[in-house]
């Protein structure tokens, strides 16, 4: 934001969900790194449920209170959805949007380009490799396990890929190879 929008203080809102500990480590870890190299960051929090009307609602009531607020970051594609309905509705369409998870709703508006007003999906963190692709070396270590009769050595590491406007397509891309190796339909972009 300070690159693409220099001199505009960062308002962001979080749509988080505060009760589940897992996710929410996600957004406090945002929080604490955005503080670092944005001091002057103002935090706002929607708990969204993880779900698209929780969200949508809190949004509209936030961006009525603090008309100031100029970035929102859903814990899921869910929640994003709901904060990007909200400002449709509201014509904020100036407003930048970043994600969790990878997935494919979102993975679709990076495609997109911004609107002329400068909004729209930026960024996604999301696990190493696509749903297919992690279920698929479950089995294959699950079979490995059962044959060797232990489960000494087997991990499954799926760590965890950023998503940007320029590599949205090669994520995509690995996504659909997996989708196609498990027989399933590969997805429209």
């Amino acid at each position: 934001m300070k690159e693409n929008k220099p001199g505009v203080k960062p308002n962001i809102l979080l749509l988080d969900i505060p009760n589940i500990p897992e996710p929410q480590r996600k957004m406090d870890a945002f929080k604490e790194v955005v503080s670092e190299k944005m001091t002057d960051s103002t935090f706002f929090h929607v708990d969204s449920e993880g779900s698209t009307e929780p969200a949508m609602i809190g949004t509209e009531q936030y961006l009525q209170s603090h008309p100031e607020i100029n970035f929102i970051f859903g814990i899921n594609a869910s929640s994003t959805l709901g904060g990007i309905a909200a400002c449709e509705q509201a014509g904020r369409l100036d407003i930048v949007h970043a994600s969790s998870g990878a997935e494919p709703p979102i993975l679709a508006l990076l495609k997109k380009p911004l609107s002329p007003e400068g909004g729209g999906v930026i960024w996604d963190v999301g696990y190493g490799k696509s749903a297919v692709q992690y279920g698929n070396h479950l089995i294959e270590v699950a079979a490995t396990v059962i044959k060797a009769g232990n489960i000494s050595g087997q991990t499954i590491d799926i760590g965890y890929q950023e998503v940007w406007r320029d590599n949205v397509d090669e994520v995509i891309e690995v996504m659909q190879v997996w989708r196609e190796k498990a027989g399933l339909k590969l997805m429209d972009f």
